[in-house]
């Protein structure tokens, strides 16, 4: 009797702890993965803009190197690894009869979309990144102009003359949101999915470059994270790309200074 009342008591306390550490994962903030990685070094081609659409050609392409710097030198100077970001520009005249085929050497697009009467800017949608497993590439589509909503009131003298409603008008994205949003779509084409916060806090969106979320027309900068960079060792390995990597964990759950 007294060894089953142990035995009893044992498996209840394996169960508490089990619940706790179920408790906890969830507690904790967490990436989630793309399930890809970069087999080489990646080589970004940018698909710079028709300029009759989007004239700021010069100025994205340095928001796209400024970005792509970013990621490279952290990476850099966290591990001593082969972290080399290969880069190209192709001016509209260039490549506006072309397909992603006639770039075979390309690993990663970055196409702006100027155009205001696509998806991304009359749902709000800042920058995408998709996979083409097939041929081996990534394709970042980044908006550059979008379709600004302001609540206006007006007060009258009375309430017949007071009204509200929503006024939309067109903007350009500044260059410094333009380049917070090709800092997470290159994290996206590196393998990550979404940076995660426990449901505790409110003040994330700050800690990740992979936070969904960002506000724009503030003039913040946002940083590549020392968490990011931890994630994408954890990925890659310390040596970088192109060699051997680690299996890639589908979802990892972090603190501010540790990974997995």
């Amino acid at each position: 009797m007294k060894f089953v009342l142990i035995l009893w008591i044992a498996v209840w306390v394996m169960i508490i702890f089990s619940i706790v550490g179920l408790f906890n994962a969830y507690a904790w903030d967490y990436y989630k993965t793309m399930g890809t990685q970069f087999t080489i070094n990646p080589k970004v081609c940018m698909m710079l803009p028709d300029p009759e659409i989007e004239s700021r050609t010069i100025q994205l392409q340095n928001a796209t190197n400024n970005a792509l710097d970013e990621w490279q030198t952290k990476l850099q100077n966290n591990v001593d690894g082969n972290w080399t970001i290969y880069r190209e520009a192709y001016e509209w005249e260039y490549h506006k009869d072309l397909i992603t085929d006639d770039f075979p050497t390309c690993s990663a697009f970055v196409n702006y979309s100027g155009q205001l009467d696509n998806y991304m800017a009359t749902h709000g949608v800042l920058g995408i990144a998709t996979v083409n497993l097939d041929k081996g590439y990534y394709w970042l589509e980044i908006q550059t102009q979008v379709i600004k909503r302001t609540i206006q009131i007006h007060l009258g003298a009375t309430l017949a003359e007071s009204s509200s409603g929503v006024k939309s008008v067109e903007a350009e994205l500044p260059l410094n949101d333009i380049e917070n949003i090709i800092k997470h779509e290159f994290g996206h084409a590196l393998g990550l999915e979404h940076f995660y916060c426990n449901d505790k806090r409110n003040d994330c969106i700050d800690d990740s470059i992979m936070y969904a979320k960002l506000d724009t027309f503030t003039n913040s900068t946002k940083s590549v994270m020392q968490r990011d960079i931890n994630m994408i060792v954890k990925l890659y390995g310390i040596n970088g790309f192109g060699t051997p990597h680690p299996n890639i964990p589908r979802t990892c759950v972090v603190s501010a200074t540790q990974t997995c």
